[in-house]
């Protein structure tokens, strides 16, 4: 487990650290990882609506365009039409938000249209604080200068339940989102879970969340 969060500590206190670290930055630019799938863009949603539940302005965007199979099998999901796509390159120009976040994903090609140009690289220095949200094994590239690790977690949503996002936030949409994931991550809990991940599933299933999407 590597949860790089400045201590070993409580939960509570890695989500007070969390806020400490963001709290005086309003701009954000969120960034959920290619390839498509429920854990990338579910992962992305929620951190988008945590943080502009705490006053920020967000930006989320997958990082090349959607292709129209991938529009029809994802626009169920709650606030799916928020997500802009298009090659995020372009936010790495000039400085144009405080925060970057980056979500799912342990290398930077999954973050920019790396099918396109794959050399050219985007420079991500150009953004001091910058946050890495993941749990694959091993982060290739680690992103962030906050970065929110664990490797024993089978999802990224389960990161972000566990680490980031305290319990009273999550309403039926956002709910359905995490429960989403959390099955996305796991084929419905038929891998990669443990005990807590089901309790997590059954606390977001008591928000409300929609198990039949």
């Amino acid at each position: 487990m590597s949860i790089r969060l400045g201590f070993f500590g409580t939960i509570v206190n890695m989500q007070q650290q969390f806020l400490d670290y963001i709290k005086d930055e309003q701009k954000f630019l969120v960034i959920c990882s290619q390839p498509l799938d429920l854990d990338s863009i579910g992962s992305g949603l929620v951190i988008k609506k945590y943080l502009e539940s705490l006053g920020k302005e967000v930006n989320l965007v997958f990082p090349r365009n959607f292709s129209e199979i991938e529009k029809n099998n994802f626009n169920y999901l709650p606030y799916f039409n928020e997500v802009q796509d298009g090659d995020t390159r372009k936010f790495f120009n000039s400085k144009q938000f405080d925060v970057v976040v980056f979500v799912d994903g342990t290398s930077l090609t999954q973050y920019f249209d790396s099918d396109h140009d794959r050399d050219v690289i985007p420079d991500i220095n150009i953004y001091d604080k910058r946050i890495h949200v993941d749990h694959h094994l091993k982060l290739i590239d680690p992103l962030g200068k906050l970065i929110i690790h664990d490797n024993k977690i089978g999802s990224t949503m389960e990161v972000i339940l566990t680490y980031i996002t305290p319990m009273d936030f999550f309403d039926k949409e956002t709910a359905t989102l995490a429960y989403g994931s959390l099955c996305g991550d796991t084929g419905n809990f038929r891998y990669a879970f443990t005990d807590k991940t089901l309790v997590l599933a059954a606390k977001m299933l008591e928000k409300g969340a929609d198990d039949k999407l």
